[in-house]
Formats: C-alpha cells, sequence, structure tokens
C-alpha cells in the first residue's frame, strides 16, 4: 500500500501536458486515443487557493487518475535512473522486449466508451396493514 501525493503527482503530470518538445518530461501519447480520452485527462481543474485538485462536475477523468498512477510507478521503478546501456526488462526495446505482445506499429482498436447504464428505479410500494 502506498500513500501517494495525489496533488504533488497531478501538478507533474500536468507541467508534462504543458511542454511543447518531446523529450524528458514530455507526455507522450499515442496518435490514434479519441477525443473522449483528451477530455477525461483534462477534465480536473486545479484550485489555485487550496492548491488541491478536483472535478468541477460528474463527468469522468479516469484518463488523468491513470497518468498520475503511472508516473508514481514510474518514480517507484526508478525509470528516471536507467542505465539504458543495460534497461530492466520492462524498459527493454520493442524488438527485445519479451513484455510486449504486439507490434509497436499495430495500434489497438480503441472505441468510444459506453455510457453507464440507466439505473432502475426501485418503487418503493407500503402495505396498508
Amino acid at each position: 500500500l502506498y500513500l501517494l501525493g495525489t496533488d504533488l503527482l497531478k501538478d507533474a503530470v500536468a507541467a508534462m501536458m504543458d511542454r511543447d518538445n518531446a523529450g524528458a518530461g514530455y507526455l507522450h501519447t499515442p496518435s490514434w486515443l479519441g477525443r473522449w480520452w483528451y477530455d477525461e485527462l483534462t477534465y480536473e481543474i486545479r484550485d489555485p487557493a487550496s492548491g488541491k485538485w478536483r472535478k468541477p462536475g460528474k463527468r469522468p477523468n479516469e484518463a488523468f487518475d491513470l497518468c498520475v498512477y503511472n508516473l508514481a510507478l514510474f518514480i517507484l521503478l526508478k525509470g528516471e535512473r536507467i542505465d539504458w546501456s543495460s534497461p530492466p526488462p520492462w524498459a527493454a526495446e520493442w524488438d527485445e522486449n519479451l513484455l510486449i505482445s504486439q507490434s509497436p506499429d499495430a495500434a489497438p482498436a480503441v472505441t468510444q466508451p459506453k455510457p453507464p447504464a440507466a439505473r432502475k428505479r426501485r418503487r418503493v410500494v407500503k402495505s396498508r396493514l
């Protein structure tokens, strides 16, 4: 169990999104991601007074949260200190990486997620006894 400083991590992810040039500290995204993913990524806002990130409504924000969790894992795995002449198995080149099961040129089929089904309301019937 890790207790994460999510506000600091979200600040870091937001800074990665603000970078214009690819490289270290840049949020690289595949071209096949749909608009819905970027909407989720940018849905939260940072309250300047408290420094806390919050959702202004009820729309999904899972893309942002997943980027935060991925950054936390990258930090835990010491990804910023990888010796690229002898990387760990999870960071090996595509052609040599046993953890990759598909060609890097093959983009997975991504579809717009379906909205949740409407909930049926229960009807409470009071007994007249």
